[in-house]
């Protein structure tokens, strides 16, 4: 697969609050090796690894470790995207969110949203494909965005039930809870909202359903553009994006591509490929992202992971990756 990318208007955020800062354009560029023609055209892409420079360079030039949270929490929606407009003219929240997970790959490609819910609760989660493009500050920025940008949305103010971050509690934590107003866990085994099911039904007052029609029509050419992906990558799509990956079935994933398992097992064999091997791929990702980035123990990764025993997915991680998870663990930490 090609390097993950992100959308040119969560770039040019970025740039903006850092010019609020008062640091000049030129200088905030070169930092990450971006030019002035790549901001020119409003549909491209930039490579992540360009984009997450910004970031190691804005946390440093400001010297705000904060600088995440308190980005995603401005009210002014004029550098907000396509995928921004969309959800912004949907007709409730809950198509809001469905149209926001449909499209987030033209936001950022290496991360995947779900959204769980029962009769109480839902949770719109952040699930990383990549450990490594795993970005502190942005994933604050991302998920205070979601909620700030949905209250000015909703003219409400949307209260959380609780907040969850893979990352470890930082020396700022104390801004998280003023940010947030709600618990806020971290060392957790995926990023996520959680709030009331009955604010599904929420309704914007300032939806317009022409410039919806516009924007989403602009949003899915831009993502039929982006998602030219092998079946293969579509498959992974499907199980990056279910948290319980030890209940994943074929049958379950061959429905959300609309075709049945016996399709999907030839069109996958045409790749190459097996659909048990996409598994493992899969979770070697979330235990690398678990082991890297939460406080969770080696036995409760295993059963996230679908292992009855500790010594299964120890093997099975070895056999992946040439060294035991706690060898993993200990070489990250050297």
């Amino acid at each position: 697969m090609d390097e993950p990318g992100i959308g040119l208007s969560t770039v040019v955020s970025l740039i903006n609050t850092l010019q609020r800062e008062g640091i000049a354009h030129s200088e905030i560029l070169a930092s990450a090796g971006l030019t002035p023609q790549i901001l020119a055209d409003q549909d491209a892409r930039v490579p992540l690894r360009q984009y997450l420079r910004l970031w190691d360079f804005a946390i440093r030039r400001t010297g705000d470790a904060a600088l995440g949270l308190k980005s995603g929490t401005r009210k002014d929606v004029s550098d907000m995207g396509i995928v921004g407009h969309v959800v912004y003219n949907s007709e409730n929240l809950a198509q809001g969110l469905e149209q926001y997970i449909r499209l987030f790959d033209v936001v950022n490609d290496a991360v995947c949203l779900s959204l769980r819910s029962d009769d109480k609760n839902c949770a719109l989660s952040f699930v990383h494909k990549y450990p490594e493009y795993y970005c502190i500050p942005d994933i604050e920025r991302s998920l205070v965005l979601a909620l700030y940008r949905t209250r000015k949305w909703v003219g409400q103010a949307l209260p959380l039930e609780s907040v969850h971050f893979s990352h470890k509690a930082p020396a700022y934590e104390s801004v998280y809870r003023r940010t947030f107003g709600c618990p806020v866990f971290f060392n957790q085994d995926e990023c996520k909202l959680v709030f009331a099911s009955q604010y599904l039904q929420l309704q914007s007052p300032h939806t317009n359903p022409y410039i919806r029609r516009a924007a989403l029509q602009y949003a899915n050419g831009l993502l039929e553009r982006i998602r030219n992906l092998s079946l293969a990558e579509q498959v992974k799509a499907c199980l990056y994006r279910d948290n319980a990956i030890a209940d994943v079935t074929v049958d379950r994933v061959a429905s959300r591509l609309n075709m049945s398992k016996q399709t999907l097992y030839r069109k996958l064999k045409v790749e190459g490929l097996f659909f048990q091997r996409l598994v493992e791929t899969v979770r070697f990702d979330k235990a690398r992202q678990m082991l890297s980035q939460s406080g969770l123990s080696t036995s409760e990764i295993a059963l996230l992971l679908g292992f009855s025993e500790l010594s299964a997915f120890s093997r099975a991680f070895k056999r992946w990756s040439g060294m035991s998870p706690k060898r993993y663990r200990e070489q990250l930490s050297a």
